[in-house]
């Protein structure tokens, strides 16, 4: 894990070609920092509610004092009346302006500045869990006391980390992200807190593939310029632009995970589906990519298609069961497919609709991707439309790819408990 945004990869281009690798590299840091912007707005929030906090102690605080000076007051003023030779209160008249500035430097002192060093450490721990993964990351690298390990113990960060995620993750939540052994509880909860927030597009590959609006990441356009030629499949290589939009960030690996994609093309030529985690730095600057080829006449073994192939395993992980690194639900006016590779070998099949009026014809779908039982699956809306593929298992992302002129919106839907 890291609280920097994405290093800009090394690609060599020049020209055109390093305004295209300069928009890559600003698309894939663009999700860090809106989660940045969202850590830091959930910060001045609690420091808002805090300072409220604050602000009312003080002012209860005064008010009883207030209300002591006036009984002290009054009683002053009853027994000057009663011996009026006494100097009463002229003691605390005196000192009254010392007490005050003493009381003021203290509380000064107290709202602007907070020693932590003689805190036991279970106390710093429960402080620590309100944080942000980004913010704890940050306060790991700023402290040795609060980042280093000691005795063979997790580091207070890493504690917290792990106390935030037990309490705050809900059994969906939990069920969807079992911690590896190898993994920190720091990356554990910034997987959950991007599993919390919007689906959006962060790794774009191809020529003709773009945001609507830069900050809105969930959104992108295919747009080759010209229409496709009449007669040529939708998924021929040689007149498509075989564009591809996956949500890198948003790493499933168990559980059921449940999105909606909604598009504009009519009639509709594109596939959905999930995808491996693959390394983004490995295709700046690529005209297209094939990570599914369904047209059976394009042969895996083809020069071109085998290197995009090599490019997609160099992010082979021991987090990859099984496989099925890649399957698709073609989603085309009369025809819906199903296509799957684990990138040396391809299969394709028509789905079975149990709702044969569903046809494609929809502007809308959705997908199911259920890791407890290892399957993909087709709805419209809640309605099951039809199995795509069995046997899936380990890590997977969404993605879309199309082959014309189209807008694509994509959104996580919340709970799949019903389905």
């Amino acid at each position: 894990m890291s609280g920097a945004p994405p290093p800009p990869p090394s690609d060599g281009a020049s020209g055109s070609g390093s305004a295209e690798a300069a928009a890559a590299r600003a698309a894939a840091a663009l999700p860090w920092y809106q989660s940045r912007v969202s850590g830091l707005e959930w910060r001045v929030r609690t420091l808002m509610t805090e300072n409220r906090a604050l602000r009312d102690r003080i002012l209860l605080a005064l008010e009883a004092e207030t209300g002591d000076l006036r009984s002290e007051n009054d009683d002053l003023r009853r027994r000057q009346a009663r011996d009026p030779d006494q100097p009463y209160g002229s003691k605390r008249e005196n000192s009254a302006p010392q007490e005050a500035d003493e009381s003021a430097k203290k509380l000064k002192t107290t709202a602007s500045y907070i020693d932590m060093s003689s805190f036991d450490d279970d106390l710093i721990v429960n402080t620590l869990s309100f944080l942000a993964s980004d913010d704890l990351i940050s306060l790991a690298r700023a402290s040795k006391r609060f980042g280093q390990s000691r005795q063979d113990q997790p580091s207070l960060v890493e504690r917290a980390a792990s106390r935030a995620f037990a309490e705050s993750a809900s059994d969906e939540e939990m069920a969807q992200l079992p911690k590896y052994a190898d993994e920190s509880h720091l990356e554990l909860l910034r997987h959950l807190e991007i599993g919390r927030s919007e689906l959006g597009f962060d790794l774009l590959i191809g020529n003709f593939l773009r945001y609507e609006n830069p900050l809105v990441t969930s959104k992108v356009k295919i747009d080759p310029g010209d229409p496709r030629p009449l007669g040529i499949d939708p998924r021929d290589p040689q007149g498509n632009p075989q564009c591809i939009a996956v949500c890198r960030s948003n790493v499933m690996r168990a559980g059921k995970h449940f999105a909606n994609v909604k598009y504009s093309n009519k009639p509709p030529y594109f596939d959905m589906g999930v995808i491996r985690p693959i390394d983004g730095r490995q295709f700046v600057g690529a005209s297209k990519c094939f990570p599914c080829p369904a047209n059976r006449a394009i042969c895996l073994k083809d020069d071109a298609i085998a290197r995009y192939h090599s490019q997609l395993l160099a992010a082979k992980s021991d987090r990859w069961k099984g496989n099925v690194h890649c399957v698709t639900y073609y989603h085309g006016e009369g025809e819906c497919d199903a296509t799957w590779t684990d990138w040396d070998t391809c299969g394709n099949e028509i789905l079975e609709l149990e709702d044969e009026a569903f046809e494609g014809k929809r502007n809308s779908f959705d997908l199911l991707l259920d890791l407890g039982e290892g399957t993909l699956s087709l709805y419209d809306g809640r309605k099951y439309v039809g199995l795509v593929k069995d046997g899936l298992a380990g890590e997977y992302c969404w993605f879309v790819e199309g082959y014309n002129t189209a807008t694509y919106t994509i959104t996580r839907v919340p709970s799949t408990a019903d389905r």
